[in-house]
This record gives C-alpha cells, sequence and structure tokens, in this order.
C-alpha cells in the first residue's frame, strides 16, 4: 500500500476565529456574517439578540473586550423592568466577563444594576448577590463582601458554599488590624 499522502495546503484564508476550536469559529464567523448582511439593523444599532449571541462567542473565544462591547450594545437596547430577563442577562454576562478581566470594580457595577432589574426570580437574584459578593471580596472590601454573602447565606445556608465563604471572610476581617 502507498504511504499516506499529506493533506495539501489550503490557500483559502483562515476564518477570523483561527486559533481556537473550529467549531466555535464556524458559529462566530457565521454571526458576523449576518450582522454584516443586515443594513437596516446597522442605523438602529442592531438587535438584542445579535449583540448578545456576539458577546456570547466572543467570550467563549477569549475575547473579553469584545464580548464586553457587545453586551454592553444588548444592554442598551434591553430594559430593566421590560418583562424579560434580557437586561439580567446583559448585566450578568458584563460582571462575569470584568471578573475574568481581573476587574473586580466594574464587575459590581453591573452585578448592583442586575439585583435592581425588577421583575426576576429569588434564584437570579440570589445568582447576582452571591456573584457581587465575589466582586467585593476580589476588590479586597471585606466588610462589603460580608455583608452581601450574609444575605445570601440568610436566604439558603448551603448556597454555593456560601457558609465556608463566609467564615474565611470573618477569620481574614478578625486578622485585620
Amino acid at each position: 500500500e502507498p504511504p499516506p499522502q499529506a493533506a495539501p495546503n489550503n490557500p483559502q484564508p483562515k476564518p477570523a476565529g483561527a486559533g481556537i476550536d473550529p467549531g466555535l469559529a464556524a458559529i462566530f464567523d457565521e454571526f458576523r456574517e449576518a450582522v454584516e448582511d443586515d443594513d437596516g439593523e446597522e442605523e438602529s444599532g442592531g438587535d438584542f439578540d445579535t449583540h448578545y449571541q456576539m458577546g456570547l462567542a466572543y467570550r467563549e473565544m477569549g475575547l473579553l473586550d469584545q464580548a464586553v462591547e457587545e453586551f454592553q450594545a444588548a444592554a442598551a437596547q434591553a430594559a430593566p423592568g421590560d418583562g424579560t430577563p434580557r437586561f439580567l442577562q446583559c448585566c450578568n454576562m458584563l460582571g462575569h466577563c470584568f471578573m475574568e478581566k481581573g476587574m473586580p470594580r466594574p464587575a459590581a457595577l453591573w452585578f448592583k444594576r442586575g439585583l435592581e432589574a425588577p421583575g426576576h426570580t429569588e434564584d437570579e437574584y440570589q445568582a447576582m448577590r452571591y456573584d457581587l459578593g465575589t466582586a467585593y471580596e476580589q476588590m479586597g472590601d471585606n466588610g462589603r463582601a460580608i455583608e452581601v454573602l450574609s444575605e445570601v447565606y440568610a436566604i439558603d445556608v448551603s448556597y454555593r458554599g456560601v457558609a465556608e465563604r463566609l467564615r474565611e471572610l470573618q477569620r481574614t476581617v478578625n486578622r485585620e488590624p
């Protein structure tokens, strides 16, 4: 049998997401093309779903600055009390992107905005409170972290290991001069 031949070089340009998972790159290219093809939406700032999905794709690829830009555009098209989870989802994603960028202060801002949005479930608010407490902790504001995580604890003592986190934070605060 002849030895297997090497695959020929592909002269086509690499997709925008070269170096990442090919499936994810294909999804990203599909979203990008859809946005570029939609001239009418461009004038009004595009639609919520396109910006939100682009934000998710960018975040998955580790392109956090671009993800933040897309989630901010999506948040601008959603209203806190519009009866949908859209604004809260944007606040959550923006908070997580900023946390991944090592920027807990803007993350806390977005988590607080999410908590201020009316009409969501207690579970959604609980997740926001927990993430806000984490942001405060990363900022070094242990007092506010304890305050917010205590609210989480008061509602559900077993939520995501909050009891142990509170004990650790309280030990840290008690050791501080």
